[in-house]
């Protein structure tokens, strides 16, 4: 009875090893696929020219879009959402992006919204209390990310061209830190000043 007792102890501890592996798998597999997923929004998103867009100020001025960039600045970093996605993509694409708020700089930020009604986004904006970080609320752009149903990032310059399109996922928030983390440094001399 020692020994079968000793046999079933290994076994259901080898069990559980194998059980802890797969599950190690399974997460490296959902990180892997979160990667490609953003390899080929960036690759099919990225440079592309929007249209000439027209933003709605916190007033409800109408502004061209260029008008969202400090002069000399040539590059700023977007976080792109509509009232149609999900919502707690939006707060865990948000939540990640208050960490990183100091180090990329409030005036190399802003949030472009896609909102029906301006006064329903203003109240949007006061529940994720990102202080001093611009928002506009602007009608739906021409690029493909608009159709995925989910927020995203971009780097978008004055001449309306966008780099750098990654589609954050609520269930990795790592991987948004990552992307994040390469904004900072990868534009270090235009975003974190």
């Amino acid at each position: 009875m020692g020994l079968n007792g000793v046999m079933l102890y290994r076994f259901v501890s080898m069990d559980r090893y194998n059980g802890f592996l797969v599950q190690l798998n399974e997460h490296q597999e959902s990180l892997l696929a979160s990667y490609k997923s953003g390899l080929q929004v960036s690759a099919v998103n990225g440079g592309q020219q929007l249209d000439s867009i027209w933003a709605k100020d916190s007033k409800g001025r109408m502004i061209p879009l260029v008008d969202i960039f400090d002069p000399g600045q040539e590059h700023i970093l977007v976080f792109r959402y509509s009232e149609s996605h999900c919502e707690s993509c939006i707060t865990a694409s948000l939540s990640v992006l208050k960490e990183w708020q100091s180090k990329l700089g409030n005036s190399n930020l802003v949030l472009l919204g896609d909102f029906s009604n301006n006064k329903i986004y203003r109240k949007e904006l006061d529940m994720y209390q990102l202080e001093s970080v611009r928002a506009y609320n602007v009608p739906r752009f021409n690029l493909p990310a608009e159709n995925l149903g989910f927020p995203y990032f971009m780097v978008l310059d004055q001449e309306g061209r966008t780099s750098n399109v990654f589609l954050p996922e609520k269930g990795t928030p790592d991987i948004t830190r990552h992307y994040l983390e390469g904004m900072a440094r990868k534009f270090g001399d235009v975003l974190a000043q």
